[in-house]
């Protein structure tokens, strides 16, 4: 499974944030306080790949290297604001 976006579940003040998840093929399961959809995907040789956004920043990270985690963040309000206006364009058309 690899995750398209993912409105990060953030917990502030012992307050929990729902989040919502898109995930590209099988996998993943609902969780409480998440809302998942999925991008159907024949291509079984997808690692676990996630985008985070959590304005003012995003990250990418990655599991594809023999499970040896890989993260990138991005502090750009910007560039959060775009992957979040991508995200949720996505989310409203699955």
């Amino acid at each position: 499974m690899t995750t398209s976006g993912n409105r990060v579940s953030l917990r502030k003040d012992n307050v929990f944030i729902q989040n919502n998840l898109i995930a590209i093929g099988d996998g993943g399961e609902s969780a409480p306080l998440s809302s998942r959809k999925w991008i159907p995907n024949q291509n079984t040789n997808l690692g676990a790949s996630y985008v985070a956004i959590y304005p003012p920043k995003c990250e990418m990270s990655s599991l594809t290297e023999g499970d040896y985690p890989t993260a990138v963040v991005i502090e750009s309000l910007s560039t959060a604001q775009a992957m979040s206006l991508s995200f949720d364009t996505l989310w409203e058309r699955l």
